[in-house]
């Protein structure tokens, strides 16, 4: 059942004015709808919105922004992805929705994502949640997480798939089912029983080092980012 939302166009927290950020809260503090073009410069996420991944997953890496975008702050070494899952959110069934910011001319020799997650939650040593991957080169995949670092399942995986600037990519999770678009077309549909019931929406993004030309971690990410109900 939706969260009755009591101020549409609340900034939060309270604690702090952020130019970016629009928010809807619900009786007891808890987010119903949420929306930022990542204006303000932070290294990592604001720890009063978003759980970073080493901050408070301790296995994992941050997210930062910077020039209006949301990033990576590091390489991976292995499966520790850089993520950050929203505060306070209080839907389980509702659609998180990216855009996509791609360098002009970008083009890696080696693997980097952009990465939207639903049902998130983040405690030390511990990420459950739904990953909705998009590469630079053209895979996209939906990966349950599991809880450790490398502890994940694949549920499905698409080609041609190439991220390009301004694609818009969104999820929608609903009970046990995530269907997960790019520009209004469908790209995947998955059920699955095991799916968490619960947690939050998030950025995310994954790339390895090397290869010729390298990786540059500002040049993939997300411009905006929004969350709200079905």
């Amino acid at each position: 059942m939706r969260l009755r939302s009591l101020a549409p166009r609340i900034v939060v927290p309270p604690l702090r004015t952020y130019r970016s950020v629009n928010a809807s809260v619900a009786e007891g503090g808890l987010l119903t709808s949420f929306s930022t073009t990542f204006l303000d410069d932070e290294d990592p996420l604001s720890p009063l919105i978003w759980d970073n991944g080493l901050d408070v997953g301790l296995d994992w890496n941050n997210m930062l922004s910077s020039n209006g975008n949301a990033t990576g702050k590091e390489i991976q070494t292995g499966f520790n992805d850089n993520l950050a899952a929203l505060r306070r959110w209080g839907l389980t069934d509702y659609f998180v929705e990216g855009i996509v910011h791609r360098e002009p001319g970008y083009n890696p020799s080696i693997n980097h994502e952009a990465i939207l997650f639903v049902r998130l939650a983040v405690g030390p040593n511990s990420a459950v949640g739904i990953e909705v991957l998009f590469s630079a080169h053209g895979n996209s995949e939906i990966v349950q997480w599991l809880g450790g670092v490398g502890q994940f399942t694949q549920r499905s995986q698409v080609g041609d798939q190439a991220l390009q600037n301004d694609d818009v990519i969104r999820a929608e999770v609903k009970g046990n089912t995530i269907t997960v678009f790019r520009n209004a077309q469908q790209v995947h549909q998955v059920t699955e029983a095991t799916f968490p019931a619960t947690g939050a929406p998030g950025p995310g993004a994954f790339s390895v080092g090397g290869g010729s030309p390298p990786v540059v971690l500002a040049n993939l990410g997300w411009k905006f980012l929004t969350a709200g109900p079905l």
